[in-house]
């Protein structure tokens, strides 16, 4: 898959990306521009306050698409050595977008292992990032 086709937003210091797998309904990443920053505790105070500020206003614009009832937040860096955080929005109960049932089957546990075999349609793909791209850049002008 082309990472490119899943940019939600571009920042000063970080880009915003749909996760290819959306099991979990809203899953994103953030990931820092600045090459060979691995270590979370290597970002400068930028970027801190980018990466505070824009995790802020993706989980309340999830959060105000999808209600989620709590998020996940990750930065393993196992399989990618750059610095990215997930952000794994959670469900106790069904979700519905673009015609599709999302049903979160670990609530209540780690969100590994999950269905690495889920997959959405291109078109309900695109229909979602670029929902969140119009919820997010009206969160993102409230915070200025």
């Amino acid at each position: 898959m082309e990472y490119n086709s899943l940019l939600i937003k571009s920042f000063d210091f970080f880009e915003l990306y749909l996760h290819p797998n959306q099991c979990y309904l809203g899953r994103t990443y953030l990931w820092i521009k600045r090459e060979g920053v691995i270590n979370f505790f290597e970002i400068n105070q930028q970027e801190r306050e980018e990466l505070y500020q824009l995790g802020q206003s993706v989980t309340e614009t999830i959060d105000r698409l999808f209600a989620p009832n709590l998020f996940n937040y990750a930065s393993l860096g196992n399989v990618c050595p750059s610095l990215h955080i997930h952000i794994v929005p959670r469900y106790q109960t069904k979700r519905f977008f673009g015609g599709i049932e999302f049903i979160d089957d670990r609530y209540g546990q780690n969100y590994a292992p999950y269905d690495k075999g889920f997959t959405l349609p291109t078109l309900v793909r695109e229909e979602l990032i670029i929902t969140i791209r119009g919820a997010l850049c009206n969160t993102t002008k409230r915070s200025h």
